[in-house]
């Protein structure tokens, strides 16, 4: 709890919180996955989970992408979050 309250104030204001998570079995994720499984009840922002990977970074591509699909509800609250993207 420690640390998914650190998180949560650390992303005070935060339009988005992007968390890495990483493969796990069963019993991995019973033990590993309270601080990502807090955060998805009590953040005030939207998460994104990546699942990582075990290859290398490409510090020299384009980390911008070019596709992002975004889900909405239909309520307003959700149209919110276009606010500003073209």
């Amino acid at each position: 709890d420690d640390t998914a309250q650190s998180l949560r104030e650390a992303a005070a204001g935060a339009a988005l919180m992007v968390l890495a998570t990483q493969e796990r079995g069963v019993l991995g994720r019973l033990f590993h996955a309270h601080v990502t499984t807090t955060l998805m009840r009590t953040s005030l922002c939207p998460l994104l989970l990546v699942r990582g990977s075990r290859s290398a970074v490409d510090w020299a591509s384009d980390p911008l992408p070019r596709h992002v699909l975004l889900p909405l509800d239909g309520t307003q609250s959700a149209e919110t979050a276009l606010h500003g993207v073209s």
